[in-house]
């Protein structure tokens, strides 16, 4: 039977019996010239019955890759299919890898698996999200399928890694039994990475031999009105890019690029074809293509005429539309509700002539089409169409609008932990707008940069920020890159100028008698206190600071802030009012679903339910963190957890149970480690590794080496 989908889950249920899902539908009167024969085979095969985690199927543009993988998935739905679901991206120009997530994310909830978009909303890294997404093809018998994978958007405007590499890099160790990815692209994948760097299975398809030309031609002309006596062209003579490409044959078929000459051909272009194709529509015809070329993605016939109502051209959108259905150059995915899209090739070709013909007219339609985004984004509060809105209106030339539109989606983005987007938007913003806003911009460039781990780029943008606000007597600005400039040395542990910095930022905001900055200000001083064990100093300033969060209803703040209060009351040892402050805290991480927070305050309950002699309880809140752990793809965590349970079975003389969990912990780092010496990060993940197995050889001579071996064989055995 169907999975409710709004059926809840801590863990996804790799034991349950799903049925079937495709988010999908098959194309309408879509050719294909990929071989239906051998080749049809050998694809199904590949799709079925190959070992590999991730399959990757390239093919030239327009070959059909696209129907002849759908026809093969839907005679699969319709027999046994292994597969709880199988997820159709359709990666259209534009298309960024985290909105991608968010698509995978809606597909999962209709399966019933709602953990995965808890996690998207939650600050973890972009590696982490893509991670905690492989752990979870790997327990689930799910295809995601990225198709056009190369137009797949990952590059952020001078970083120093793209999403695509990350992507690449966290696939790469992906083995398994159950889930798979499949890609299908024309050439490399985006960002010129291709197989190699995914380690996945290639199938190439090529146009092979076809059996009937005449057959073929008869498809073609088919649906071609008024042509008649037109001598078809051999095969031989169209150039390889076009006899591979069903878009351009069929333009080919409906006489659009007619020639007595059938040897001209050879000298003919798929984008030389696009263009002809252009140039003989009508204004209607030419219109309506050149809205659909810019938007870049599948639009609905009410978006459409919305598009035309706002540019005073209601008239041609019925006309337009019939032509180009004559031509057949627009494909849709539903007979109910189609969503229009154009042939790649004709996207491309007429967004460019546009541009070079009528720069007015190109520029205007993108500041149609973001304004729409804009508008849908308020009624559905989709973050990703603010994004698309600032994308239209910043490639149009409306660069004070896109920076106007960022406003409402960046905190967003930095509070999910999309660090590579959030950065591509401000890059491209702090070159194209002017002062005061390029000042602002830069700030916030520097917070990213900050909680990316480059500290000494983002003083750098600070300081040169700073410099620009005290010129224009901009005070409060001033007084907050003070507080981030400060922010940045205390998380490099350079505490002296971090606090310079703070009470620079603390005397300007008691002159401008701002309340809020000075109260972050003072917090973070009493944070380096803290760091320094001045408990005492630190104490004073969060009772204040908390009751003022309680008053303002600042959730957030009561939360990190009754944290920091609970651990010092448990160095105070008084565990019955760290008990009652960190269950405020843990009160307020659940309602505003902050589950970091809620991991680390876990963890400080359960060394408080230790110190209280609460041991069942204890166990229970070092278990719920290391599955919050695992759950935020948080290795460090996870393994502290683990260790921590280790320590209260072995106090509770569970010599087994502690052994499983410090077995585990060192695994876990283990693969911590391979993670780091991957993406060349440095730590001191030996050190923990050492500590463990020191851990391992105190049981060892506490249980004695006998009974240390007979436990050793029982684990073996259960496993």
């Amino acid at each position: 039977m169907m999975m409710d989908p709004t059926t809840e889950s801590n863990q996804p249920n790799t034991t349950q019996n799903y049925s079937p899902l495709l988010v999908f539908n098959t194309l309408d009167h879509h050719p294909t010239l990929a071989p239906f024969g051998p080749g049809y085979q050998k694809i199904k095969s590949f799709l079925t019955d190959s070992p590999s985690s991730i399959q990757w199927i390239r093919g030239p543009e327009g070959i059909g890759k696209t129907t002849l993988i759908k026809t093969i998935l839907n005679e699969l739905h319709s027999g046994e299919s292994k597969q709880a679901g199988i997820l159709r991206v359709s990666c259209s120009p534009r298309l960024r890898l985290e909105e991608s997530l968010t698509i995978i994310s809606e597909f999962l909830c209709q399966l019933g698996i709602h953990d995965y978009d808890r996690i998207l909303q939650q600050r973890n890294t972009l590696r982490a999200k893509i991670q905690i997404l492989i752990g979870l093809l790997e327990q689930l018998p799910i295809t995601i399928w990225f198709d056009d994978f190369q137009n797949l958007v990952g590059t952020s405007h001078r970083c120093s890694k793209s999403a695509i590499e990350i992507l690449s890099e966290c696939c790469s160790s992906f083995d398994s039994q159950k889930g798979r990815i499949l890609i299908t692209t024309n050439s490399q994948g985006p960002d010129g990475i291709g197989v190699e760097a995914f380690k996945a299975q290639c199938l190439e398809l090529s146009p092979g031999d076809i059996s009937s030309e005449a057959e073929l031609w008869e498809h073609f002309q088919s649906e071609c009105e008024g042509v008649e006596n037109f001598e078809f062209p051999n095969l031989n003579d169209i150039p390889i890019e076009l006899r591979s490409n069903a878009f351009a044959l069929n333009l080919i078929a409906k006489n659009a690029i007619y020639s007595p000459d059938n040897t001209s051909f050879r000298s003919r272009t798929l984008e030389g074809i696009s263009r002809e194709l252009r140039s003989r529509l009508s204004d209607a015809g030419r219109y309506l293509l050149d809205i659909l070329a810019i938007h870049g993605t599948a639009m609905t016939r009410g978006a459409l005429r919305g598009f035309a109502k706002a540019l005073d051209q209601p008239e041609i959108i019925e006309a337009g539309l019939e032509e180009l259905r004559k031509w057949n150059v627009v494909t849709h995915e539903k007979a109910s509700d189609p969503r229009l899209q154009l042939d790649p090739a004709l996207q491309r070709g007429a967004d460019k002539d546009l541009q070079r013909e009528n720069p007015d007219l190109w520029s205007k339609l993108h500041e149609t089409i973001a304004h729409h985004h804009l508008e849908t984004a308020k009624r559905s509060r989709s973050i990703w169409k603010l994004y698309q809105s600032f994308e239209h209106y910043f490639v149009g030339g409306h660069h004070q609008d896109a920076y106007e539109v960022q406003k409402t989606f960046l905190e967003t983005l930095l509070g999910q932990g999309f660090l590579e987007i959030s950065k591509s938007v401000l890059e491209r913003c702090i070159e194209a707008v002017k002062s005061p806003y390029r000042e602002i911009v830069a700030g916030n460039l520097a917070i990213v940069y900050k909680n990316e781990g480059n500290h000494d780029e983002a003083i750098r943008i600070y300081k040169e920020s700073l410099v620009a606000f005290a010129k224009r007597g901009d005070a409060a600005n001033t007084a907050r890159v003070y507080h981030q400039i400060g922010n940045t040395y205390y998380l490099q542990g350079k505490n002296e100028k971090a606090l310079t910095n703070y009470q620079s930022c603390l005397e300007i905001a008691e002159n401008l008698d701002d309340k809020n900055i000075a109260m972050m200000a003072r917090v973070q001083v009493a944070n380096i206190q803290f760091a320094l064990k001045d408990f005492e100093a630190a104490f004073e300033v969060y009772g204040e600071a908390l009751n003022a969060a309680r008053t303002s209803s600042n959730k957030l703040m009561v939360t990190a802030l009754s944290l920091q209060l609970g651990q010092i009351h448990l160095n105070r040892k008084e565990f019955s009012q760290a008990d009652e402050v960190l269950l405020e805290a843990e009160t307020t991480a659940r309602e505003e679903e902050d589950l970091r927070h809620l991991m680390k305050i876990q963890q400080v309950q359960g060394v408080v339910a230790t110190r209280m002699h609460k041991d069942a309880e204890a166990l229970n809140k070092f278990q719920e963190a290391k599955d919050l752990a695992r759950q935020l793809g948080d290795l460090t965590e996870e393994a502290n957890c683990e260790i921590h349970l280790g320590a209260m079975q072995e106090k509770r003389h569970k010599y087994k149970e502690s052994l499983v969990y410090l077995f585990s912990a060192r695994a876990t780092v283990e693969k911590l480690q391979k993670v780091q010496e991957m993406t060349g990060e440095s730590s001191n993940v030996a050190e923990v590794i050492d500590s463990i197995n020191t851990r391992i050889e105190k049981l060892k001579e506490t249980t004695g080496e006998e009974t240390f071996n007979k436990i050793l064989a029982s684990i073996a055995g259960e496993e």
